[in-house]
């Protein structure tokens, strides 16, 4: 039977983060637009950027400050079915949001770069 997908390993430019269980990607890529009037024309394209949203749990060593001003960085998800993906040239994209306090312990980050491809 396939094995599932569930994270191990999150990695910006080759450090390992401290990650909650769960990500959400967008691969990114062609995106296609119908062109059409009194009948369909065709297509037009435009390749659209990856986008990866991870929670970082906070740690005495979590570099926030560094994570909010990335660019340019290489994102890799490891996952425990022995699939592997990456994204290049990615930088964050929205102001880090945190939930801290009783049982909360996070920073919530979304990157954005070129698509998203396995390795």
């Amino acid at each position: 039977m396939p094995a599932l997908a569930g994270i191990v390993t999150v990695s910006v430019d080759g450090g390992p983060q401290r990650v909650k269980a769960t990500a959400k990607f967008n691969f990114g890529g062609p995106e296609r637009t119908a062109q059409d009037g009194n009948r369909f024309y065709g297509f037009t394209s435009a390749i659209r950027a990856g986008r990866i949203e991870i929670a970082v749990l906070l740690h005495t060593d979590t570099d926030i400050a560094a994570l909010q001003t990335l660019e340019g960085a290489t994102i890799v998800i490891e996952m425990d079915n022995n699939k592997a993906y990456v994204m290049t040239g990615a930088s964050t994209m929205e102001p880090i949001e945190g939930d801290v306090g009783a049982g909360e312990n996070e920073v919530t980050i979304v990157f954005g770069g070129n698509p998203i491809r396995e390795l």
